[in-house]
């Protein structure tokens, strides 16, 4: 929409159909190191308590994060040490700036839900780079080539009936559009027993 080519970890589109991202430049990610710290100052400068850094659900940071997106033979990719660097960097210019008065929280995706995508296990693994500089993990779940999951997974549930739930991993997930239906029709029911006492 914009006619601007968008940037990533590699040129891999972070969903099927999206645009084909061009790789940042090692000088691109330190610049936007930088842009990540003078965002965090002007937060801070304007009264908030403390920031936020996004690094789940396919955005930048964990572009760089997940191995789906990213097949760099850099500094920046490969290992998981490598692939955490542009985010470790992040908070730690993050943390350099604001002082260690101001709580950093990171939001990440702890399972990706992705073929080939980071699991819990790998990303445990990831964050001990980031907890000497994070105060509070944000953690949720998906990418944007499994938004589904991100959504349906607020309704997890042990006791789902089978026709309005799906096995995820060993997880009994229940579908939002069966369970969002029934809330709507139990709310009709009450109106109309209001009428009818009403009248």
């Amino acid at each position: 929409m914009t006619n601007i080519q968008p940037v990533s970890a590699s040129d891999i589109p972070s969903r099927v159909g999206g645009d084909i991202p061009r790789a940042l430049t090692t000088d691109e990610i330190y610049t936007i190191v930088d842009k990540f710290a003078e965002a965090a100052k002007r937060a801070v400068t304007a009264g908030f308590d403390a920031v936020e850094i996004q690094a789940g659900h396919g955005y930048l940071l964990n572009q760089f994060l997940s191995p789906t997106t990213n097949d760099r033979t850099d500094e920046f990719g490969g290992s998981k040490e490598n692939r955490a660097r542009f985010t470790t960097l992040v908070l730690k210019a993050v943390r350099e700036t604001v002082g260690e008065n101001i709580p950093i929280f990171l939001g990440i995706s702890a399972d990706e839900l992705a073929e080939g995508g980071n699991t819990l296990d790998d990303t445990l693994e990831i964050v001990e780079y980031f907890k000497d500089y994070v105060d509070v993990f944000d953690v949720s779940a998906g990418l944007t080539c499994s938004i589904q999951y991100q959504y349906c997974l607020l309704y997890t549930s042990d006791a789902a009936d089978e026709e309005d739930s799906v096995d995820l991993g060993g997880r009994r997930i229940i579908k939002q559009k069966n369970k969002r239906k029934k809330r709507v029709k139990k709310k009709h029911q009450y109106t109309n027993k209001n009428k009818k006492t009403r009248s």
